[in-house]
This record gives structure tokens, C-alpha cells and sequence, in this order.
């Protein structure tokens, strides 16, 4: 793949591709674009339009039904009555006339489906138009609130306040949704005196007839449109598919991030679109306390400008594979010629020297040049071999003299184990522990170095070199070693903590009077980390020595800090980012160095 996209006819169909393809492409691209922005635009605004029409048509259809219920609640028989039955009167003759009046004003309007009275005393009078039952209220049992808890929710405001729409009830198998307006009854002869409250329930048709008037009456201007409303819950006011208002609720719009994900997949489980591209725009109206939801189905019109686009990119790509063909043709003599000069390389990469490439009579000049000069150098190549060989040949000579010149580390455990008897032969056990100890540090450090190793087999190795730092310190420190049985098995590497121990011996305690303590300290963390503490009653280290050393930032030429830097990349080096490396310091009380490892 990389041969041929570095090839001279890629490259110039490369060429061409940027100089004239790219911008047609460009320009069919940019010019899609700009058309769905516009198509785009002319639908926000008629969106818009749409709402605002819709927004004024249904705050005219509901005056008229607030001019109603204005004639109820400060309507003296009302008012009459209802005090009558508030007093404890004579209830019958009241209720009869309230019902009387209530069925009056529900057949002005075929939307009216019912119209209660809640008094102050408890009482509910109602006239239910679809059961023209006298008893049970066909939309009250279905409420959130109780008749008390309604009541005093209406008789608390001074305003006409409307109730989202909800499942009334079913009649003739034809299903009723019914939104309801209120207000409390006012007798202008005592405006604060509580009296009751009026409900005129609405057939929820009604808002969806006025919010989709067009469609409903066969004059739709925007296809695949549709209007309904959404209250300040998030509760469906009214919708086209009313299954859908029972149970639904939804972000209010504009009041958090994916509330138009929420409508779009209202739209497409409704049934009511099949496409997949919904424009959604809201309008709130402050004074209902409702907002004005408009969805449309933008996929037709979009389907129409991607088949332009798509039209104009095949004629565009037609047109480059024909002026590809051309190319090629052009092209291959000159790719040719090419393509033998590459074989031969090849050849002489994979070591046949004596390869050379035969002139053609057909190559150009520029070819012909190339063709000479690697003729040429292959022949100095053939020359240069002979020469390397030859240094080569010398070159191991000398590295089998330098290894035979090497001294045995196994020379060097003998001699000391020469010494030992010769120390134990002069009564001097106290040097024959010493020399063995350093036999024991020394074979355990060469013997594969960066070796896994068991944390017995660490603490083992740790304890002769602390003593001998007591021996050689004369036994100026004590030291304490903690390690639960249960991780002696665990594997680290190995001298893995030794430069923290020796930096603790060597410069923690230095230029302290007191009695100098050494603690090491393995246990296991809840995470299945080892976690390995140094710590010392030393000089203690400055806080900017701490941040230096935390950042591995020490001068790698200070002589002190060269162990310390080493085991910080040791830990960076074996474990990467897992391992975990702290210290702890206050001057003049001493050091705790702290390390936390994968534990295996």
C-alpha cells in the first residue's frame, strides 16, 4: 500500500485530484449546504408564524369560554344558591335550580362536557353532558387532588386557572379528554367571602382542532406538521394521539439539553410521522402558562436536496475516473522505466549485489541518468563489502581478546572465601561475618540483577547488608524489620527499596546524638498493593529537597541523590504508572519514605 501511494502516477492523479477535483467537490458540498440553511431557515420562520397564529387562535376560542365562566361565578342566582346551600337551607330546591343553570350554559357549546360547583360546605353540583348522570361526576374520580384539596387550590386565587387535560372517563366506547377552566364564585357584595368554586370541563378536540386548524380542514401549508401543547409540568395539554396524553411527561421546552430528543421520539412512537428528521420549535405562552409545541417531518424535502447532491457527485466522480484512465495512459512509459529501477533496488536490498538495470531506448533522459548512476554504485558497493568483511574479521578479534581479558566474578567469590578462612584461622570471627555477609551481597547483586525475586529472599539480603552497615557504623543504629509471613512468598524485584534503606543509614543519621532507629516495613493494602515504609529518627530532609525528589528533579551529578534517582525510574520502570512513591520528612525528627507496589 505504501509502494503505491508513494508511486509517481498516484501522485499525479494526486495532483490533479487537489487542483480540480477537491474544488468541484467542494463547491457541489458548500452549495448542499447552503441550500438545506436556507430550506432550513424559511421552516423556522414558518414554524414561528405558525405558532404565534396558533397561540392567538386558541387564547380567542378559550374568551369565549372564560366569558362563561365569568356569567357563572358572579352570576346573584349562583351566588344565591350557592349561599343557600352553604347556610344549610333548603338544599333540594337549590340544587335543582343550580343544575338548571349548569345544563343551560353547558349546551351553548358542544365542547362543554361538564360543569361543577364545589361550595364551601362541601357540596359538588354538577351537570355531566355525556352521562347526564346526576350522581357520579365523570372526571372527578380521575383527578390527582381531592374534591377538598381542588377546591382549595381554585379558591386560593383570584384568577381564572386552568387544569391540564386528563382521562375523564369512557361512554359509548368513545374515550373523553377533558382540561377544565376555574375559578372561585365572587359575590361583588362581599368579594372575600368564600363561597365555592366553578369548573367548566372541556373536551380536549377542541385545542387540538384550533392548534392544527389546516390539516383538520384539508388546507395544510407545511406537510407532515403538527401542533399541540405542553403545561408547565411537562403534561400534554392536548395531542393528536390522546392515548398519548394519559401518561405522558415530558422536559419542559427550552429547560434542559435534549428536551427536543424527548418530543422527537414522542412524534415517532405516536405513529403520527415516519420520518427521521423532525424540525421542533416551542413558543410559551406566560399567560396560560402553556407552551406551544410545533414538530415537523423535514425528511421529504431533505431526501430531494441529498438526491440533487448525490446526482452532482456521481457526475463528478465519473468525470475523475475518466480523467484517471487518461493519466494512466499517458503515464506508463515513464512508470515503467520507473518500476524496473525499483525492482532492481529491491533485488540488491534483499543482498544480490551484482544486480544491474538494462538501459531501454524508450526510457527519458532523467531515467536513463538514474539508471547510470546506480549501475555505478552498485559496483562501489561490491567494493565496500569486501572492505567491511575485513574490518569485521578484526573487530571480533579484538572483542574475543577484551572477553578473555574479563575477570571471572567466580574469582572473585573464591578469593573471598580465602579470606574468610584466613580470618577464621586468626580467630577474627567478627571480620569472617563481615566477609561473608559482603560474599552473600555481592553474589545475590551480580547473579541476574534485575531478576524477580521472592521478598524473603529480599529481606534475607537486606538483613546482611544492614549488617554490615552496623558493622561498619560499629552498632550506632538499631533496626526493626516487619513482614507478616503471609507475603514472605510475594515477588518484587530485586535490590528494588535497597538505595531508600542505605540513603536513610548513610545521610538520615548523620550529625544526630540520639540513638539512631531504622524501620522496614511490609504490608498489604485493601487494593492488593505492597506497600513498603522506610523510616528513620534522623536529621530529616527540607521540603524543597522532598518536591525535588518527588519530581525527579535532583542533579543526577550530586553524588548524595544518584541511588535515590535510580530507584525512582527503577519503580517508573517496572511498574509504570501503578507504582507509587511518597516521602514524608519534618527536620530534626526524621523520614518515612513510602512506596506502593503491584502486589503478585
Amino acid at each position: 500500500m505504501r509502494i503505491v501511494t508513494n508511486s509517481l502516477q498516484f501522485r499525479l492523479i494526486s495532483a490533479f485530484c487537489l487542483i480540480s477535483i477537491l474544488p468541484l467537490v467542494f463547491i457541489n458540498l458548500m452549495s448542499y449546504y447552503n441550500t438545506t440553511g436556507i430550506v432550513q431557515e424559511n421552516t423556522d420562520e414558518l414554524a414561528e408564524v405558525n405558532l404565534v397564529q396558533t397561540d392567538k387562535s386558541v387564547r380567542s376560542t378559550l374568551a369565549a369560554y372564560e366569558d362563561l365562566l365569568f356569567q357563572l361565578y358572579t352570576g346573584d342566582d349562583i351566588v344565591n344558591d350557592v349561599d343557600e346551600l352553604n347556610a344549610g337551607g333548603n338544599e333540594a330546591l337549590a340544587v335543582n335550580q343550580l343544575r338548571r343553570t349548569l345544563r343551560g350554559i353547558a349546551n351553548i357549546k358542544d365542547s362543554i362536557q361538564c360543569i361543577t360547583i364545589i361550595t364551601e360546605s362541601g357540596d359538588i353540583i354538577f351537570y355531566d353532558k355525556p352521562t347526564a348522570s346526576s350522581i357520579k361526576n365523570s372526571w372527578l374520580d380521575t383527578m390527582n387532588l381531592t374534591p377538598e384539596e381542588l377546591y382549595d387550590k381554585i379558591s386560593n386565587e383570584n384568577s381564572t386557572q386552568y387544569i391540564t387535560t386528563r382521562y375523564a372517563s369512557s361512554f359509548s366506547a368513545k374515550p373523553y379528554y377533558l382540561f377544565h377552566l376555574a375559578h372561585r364564585i365572587v359575590d361583588y357584595n362581599s368579594i372575600h367571602r368564600q363561597l365555592g368554586v366553578i369548573i367548566i370541563s372541556i373536551d380536549e378536540r377542541l385545542l387540538h382542532e384550533v392548534c392544527n386548524q389546516n390539516s383538520v380542514d384539508g388546507d395544510d401549508t407545511l406537510p407532515g406538521n403538527v401542533n399541540f401543547i405542553v403545561d408547565d409540568e411537562g403534561r400534554l395539554v392536548t395531542f393528536p394521539v390522546q392515548r398519548s396524553i394519559e401518561n405522558t411527561v415530558l422536559p419542559i421546552p427550552e429547560s434542559e439539553n435534549g428536551w427536543r430528543e424527548s418530543y422527537g421520539e414522542l412524534i415517532e412512537g405516536s405513529g403520527l410521522m415516519d420520518g427521521d428528521n423532525f424540525a421542533i420549535h416551542s413558543l410559551r405562552d406566560d399567560l396560560l402558562g402553556w407552551s406551544f409545541v410545533n414538530v415537523s417531518d423535514q425528511s421529504v424535502v431533505f431526501r430531494q436536496i441529498e438526491a440533487q447532491r448525490n446526482l452532482m457527485l456521481l457526475a463528478v466522480f465519473l468525470s475523475v475516473a475518466f480523467l484517471i484512465a487518461v493519466i494512466i495512459l499517458v503515464t506508463r512509459h515513464m512508470t515503467g522505466s520507473i518500476k524496473n529501477i525499483v525492482a532492481a533496488m529491491k533485488k540488491a536490498g534483499a543482498g544480490d549485489l551484482a544486480v544491474r538495470v538494462r538501459r531501454d531506448r524508450k526510457m527519458p533522459s532523467e531515467m536513463e541518468t538514474i539508471t547510470d548512476q546506480f549501475n555505478r554504485m552498485m559496483g562501489q558497493m561490491n567494493k565496500l563489502v569486501e572492505e567491511v568483511k575485513m574490518v569485521s574479521a578484526r573487530q571480533k578479534d579484538a572483542e574475543i581478546t577484551a572477553l578473555e581479558a574479563q575477570i571471572n566474578p567466580h574469582f572473585l567469590y573464591n578469593t573471598l572465601d580465602t579470606i574468610n578462612w584466613m580470618a577464621i584461622n586468626a580467630d577474627q570471627y567478627e571480620i569472617s561475618s563481615a566477609i561473608g555477609a559482603l560474599a552473600r551481597i555481592l553474589r545475590y547483586g551480580i547473579d541476574k540483577s534485575n531478576s524477580i525475586v521472592t521478598l524473603r529472599e529480599e529481606m534475607e539480603w537486606l538483613q546482611q547488608y544492614i549488617f554490615l552497615q552496623q558493622t561498619r557504623l560499629k552498632n550506632t543504629f538499631s533496626y526493626e524489620l516487619d513482614v507478616p509471613k503471609e507475603l514472605l512468598d510475594c515477588k518484587i524485584h530485586k535490590l528494588l527499596f535497597q538505595p531508600f534503606v542505605e540513603n536513610a543509614i548513610l545521610h538520615g543519621f548523620e550529625g544526630v546524638r540520639r540513638h539512631h532507629i531504622l524501620v522496614v516495613k511490609v504490608q498489604k493494602r485493601q487494593n492488593g498493593f505492597l506497600q513498603i515504609i522506610v523510616k528513620d529518627n534522623g536529621k530529616g530532609i527540607q521540603e524543597n529537597k522532598i518536591q525535588e525528589i518527588k519530581s525527579r528533579l535532583l542533579d543526577s551529578g550530586e553524588k548524595d541523590h544518584i541511588g535515590m534517582n535510580n530507584a525512582i525510574e527503577r519503580l517508573r520502570m517496572y511498574y509504570g504508572e501503578e507504582a507509587r512513591f511518597d516521602i514524608k520528612s519534618q527536620v530534626g525528627e526524621g523520614t518515612v519514605v513510602i512506596i506502593e507496589i503491584p502486589g503478585k
